[in-house]
């Protein structure tokens, strides 16, 4: 832009140039103008020196002024030092004409401010020449002006600048203080939150295992609803103290959702088990209504849909004294997705109410129903606004209708929930009940934990199992045990005294005896960072207190040989033992076993192990089908068996089973053992 205004200021096309020609004589005024007007110059024109003034003082765009010197009132001299007083040489140029040609006329006319002279009678071409030339340095004069403004512009925008630097480097060092003090800070609360989760949530280990294992050893039914509602409520406890390990992902809207399949009535039987003791207790009716044909499997966050529940619920339950409580489950399928639902869950009560003027205001942080009495409903007024942002993160929607002394009804409304297929029968005993489906080969694992209460509990979690446990109460004992006994497994508590699991670890791996042992760290910290922390110092598993027999079991599964195993459709031991005796084992058994197990121990175990290693499909349906015939030709049925479910599981891909089957081989050996 500027460039264009310098070549506008610089231009001496006559149309971009304007002229004051002054004379008294109006023959010779007109005649000298239409010189320059047909040119295409604009001319103005004045009679006189004080008329010429008044034109230059109203208009401040003329480019050259052509004077005559002898003129009635002030003469040509007189009004060029008029001229000068305000402009310049090079501002406003100035030529005289004129018929004073003395010598001592024309030095009187530079001192005046004239910038060029020429005497009449004049030469038309040598008058345009002088003019030109006069024009151009007014022209380069207003040019050199522009130029000069616009450098003092870039000077001050250079020291704005400067300035804007300066000020911003000084924010920037505030900012980067700043950072640091919130990163001490958010440290400080990482490291305070990781102690709390451990010292809060190792008594609640406690609680829930031991829970859980008296849960087993119970018969009568309405013991056995109490321990399930100490366990759900443990559970519950569990999911808040998570929460608050969340926190800061909370501060920083980074919360992670994590979508599963889940059994929806189990989780809503849940919620009615953990209320249901209060709701007794102040005689209120608790009502559940199931639209008939309700899926059972969703897939949504079922931690957080847990949460919700338990918030609504409990809600409703505190502020209710007589009346009812229900929850309602609808359900109406997408038209364009069988496999879509739009889920819609009713928490009603018949409580006191919220008038209309606070119902928006209870959604909001530590905001409460104007009123409403902190020594009798106590809460810190987070509950509903967590509820509601939970909600929304996972694609839904909380509407409310409430009347004072009438009730409340929160209704929860998520679309497009996916359905999931539910999963055979035994699939979902496995799930439910897994720990009594794995038969573990005899074998050592050692508990390094410090607290004495946790080494017990993994001791009773193990009872039923063909499992040796050593103990150790701190890395450096562990690491003695270890070398002596060299166990399959090695549980390691990551906060212990005198040597911490990390350490303890890490030198376990250095020695050439025990580099080879699982080490799989066991702690009380849920926070996601120690998690990774263990698996990047090494560790080949991670188990979070409070632990639960099924977790332990399905992580022991990857380092210690076992059988998959149906309890309920197994034969008792004798009877196995009866038909091994007559129908399953040759005459020859005595003869052969020993070559048998020779070839079962080397030839086809190396192939095992290759297949196991390769996991081609192919490969392993060879090996199944050898099985089978070496099974046949050596008529020991418990082969050939091995080989036919091996055989089964890899026509119908199930590879779960497979690797099961493969991991059952030690087993099978052990049992041919046994014939001799």
């Amino acid at each position: 832009m500027e460039s264009s205004l310098l070549d506008n200021i610089v231009a001496d096309h006559p149309t971009k140039v304007t002229i004051l020609i002054v004379d008294d004589s109006p023959t010779l005024l007109k005649l000298t103008s239409n010189y320059f007007s047909n040119e295409g110059y604009k001319v103005l024109t004045a009679l006189d020196g004080l008329a010429a003034l008044k034109v230059i003082e109203s208009n401040d765009h003329i480019d050259l002024v052509i004077l005559d010197v002898v003129m009635p009132g002030i003469n040509g001299y007189e009004t060029a030092k008029k001229i000068r007083e305000k402009k310049t040489l090079f501002e406003l140029p100035i030529l005289f004409l004129t018929s004073l040609t003395e010598v001592s006329s024309v030095v009187i006319g530079f001192e005046s401010g004239g910038n060029d002279y020429l005497a009449k009678p004049f030469d038309t071409k040598e008058l345009k020449a002088r003019s030109k030339t006069l024009i151009k340095l007014k022209k380069l004069t207003d040019a050199n002006h522009f130029l000069q403004e616009a450098i003092e512009i870039k000077n001050d925008s250079l020291k704005k600048l400067e300035q804007e630097i300066k000020i911003r480097i000084k924010t920037e060092k505030d900012l980067i203080k700043a950072k640091e003090m919130a990163d001490s800070a958010n440290q400080f609360k990482s490291e305070f939150l990781a102690n709390m989760s451990h010292e809060i949530r190792t008594p609640l280990n406690s609680i829930l295992g031991f829970s859980e294992l008296i849960k087993n050893r119970l018969a009568e039914p309405k013991n056995v609803e109490y321990i399930n509602a100490i366990i759900t409520s443990g559970k519950s406890l569990l999911t808040l103290i998570n929460d608050i390990l969340d926190l800061s992902k909370i501060e920083a809207g980074k919360i992670e959702l994590e979508y599963q399949p889940f059994n929806l009535i189990n989780v809503i039987n849940e919620i009615k088990s953990i209320f249901l003791i209060k709701i007794n207790e102040k005689g209120l009716i608790f009502k559940l209504n199931l639209q008939e044909g309700l899926p059972e499997l969703i897939n949504l966050d079922e931690s957080r849909f847990r949460q919700i529940l338990l918030n609504l619920v409990g809600n409703a339950v505190k502020f209710t004294q007589s009346g009812s409580v229900s929850i309602s489950v609808r359900f109406e399928s997408e038209s364009t997705n069988r496999n879509l639902i739009n889920l819609f869950v009713d928490i009603e009560d018949t409580g006191i109410g919220i008038p209309e003027d606070q119902q928006n205001i209870i959604f909001e942080a530590f905001r409460q129903q104007k009123g409403q009495s902190i020594k009798a409903y106590g809460g810190t007024g987070l509950g509903l606004t967590i509820t509601k942002r939970l909600i929304e993160m996972m694609g839904g929607k909380i509407m409310l209708k409430s009347e004072v002394n009438v009730g409340s009804k929160f209704t929860i409304t998520f679309r497009k929930v996916q359905v999931e297929k539910i999963a055979n029968d035994i699939t979902e005993s496995i799930d439910e009940n897994f720990d009594k489906y794995i038969y573990f080969s005899p074998c050592t694992i050692l508990v390094a934990d410090d607290i004495q209460q946790n080494r017990y509990l993994i001791h009773e979690m193990l009872a039923d199992k063909e499992i040796t446990i050593l103990n150790a109460i701190n890395g450096l004992e562990a690491i003695d045990i270890a070398i002596q006994h060299k166990p399959e497994c090695i549980l390691m508590d990551l906060k212990m005294p005198i040597m911490d699991g990390f350490e303890a670890r890490n030198q376990l791996k250095s020695l050439s005896a025990t580099a080879q042992i699982p080490v799989v760290a066991l702690t009380a910290s849920a926070m996601k960072s120690e998690q990774t922390k263990a698996i990047d110092a090494g560790f080949d598993g991670f188990i979070a207190k409070p632990i639960q027999k099924k977790y332990l079991i399905n992580e022991l599964i990857k380092y210690l040989p076992y059988m998959l195993i149906d309890l309920e459709k197994m034969p008792e031991q004798e009877s196995i033992n009866e038909e091994s005796a007559n129908s399953g084992l040759p005459d020859n058994l005595s003869e052969i076993i020993d070559d048998v197990i020779i070839k079962m121990e080397n030839e086809f175990n190396e192939t095992r192990q290759s297949v196991q290693e390769t996991f081609m499909i192919g490969a392993i349906k060879i090996f199944s089908i050898n099985i089978i015939e070496y099974g046949n030709s050596t008529g020991i049925n418990l082969i050939t068996k091995y080989g036919e479910n091996l055989l089964k599981n890899c026509d119908n891909l199930s590879l779960t089973d497979i690797i099961n089957i493969l991991n059952e081989y030690d087993l099978l050996l052990e049992n041919l053992k046994k014939l001799k």
